[in-house]
């Protein structure tokens, strides 16, 4: 009845991560669920610049509508029988972004589990992030063709006192 999808690069330390995630999806309160994501720590420069930078991002989208949107769906994922059995990825690029850009383009409800956690480890090199970012980049384009320009970056919109508070916090604490 539910379907839950984990990336390879992902570790979880929860034994209690899949009743956790597929939890909203049972209540009937989502179609489609993802975990929290925390950055496992890098023993590199660029690494570490990276980790700050999640660090911030993810203090941003935890607060933008309690932590339901766009930014929060990402490699660990639960999907209904209803959502996965109607859903075709198109493309592996942004497949995690697809998920929610289809399920809220579709009516569909999404719901951020904080609860659990799974870690990653972000790139550790220059050369790996702008790789990164530019599949991330690429996959807008594409979502804009699919669910058209004003949809996506209404999707995309973060606000600007949020961020602006935020990286204040951030220029204080990581100078």
């Amino acid at each position: 009845d539910i379907l839950v999808l984990l990336n390879a690069d992902i570790m979880i330390k929860d034994t209690k991560f899949i009743q956790k995630i597929i939890k909203p999806i049972q209540k009937g309160k989502a179609q489609l669920t993802c975990s929290f994501m925390e950055e496992l720590e890098q023993n590199t420069f660029t690494g570490e610049v990276l980790n700050i930078s999640m660090k911030f991002k993810t203090t941003v989208f935890d607060k933008y509508r309690n932590g339901d949107s766009i930014y929060t769906c990402h490699t660990a994922r639960g999907f209904s029988k209803k959502l996965y059995k109607e859903i075709i990825f198109k493309d592996s690029i942004g497949e995690d972004a697809y998920s929610y850009l289809y399920t809220v383009f579709n009516k569909y409800r999404y719901s951020y589990v904080n609860s659990t956690k799974a870690f990653y480890r972000l790139p550790s090199n220059y050369k790996d992030h702008e790789r990164q970012s530019i599949r991330f980049l690429q996959s807008k384009k594409k979502f804009i063709k699919e669910f058209g320009e004003e949809f996506v970056n209404e999707i995309y919109y973060l606000p600007l006192g949020l961020l602006t508070a935020a990286a204040m916090r951030f220029l204080v604490r990581y100078p």
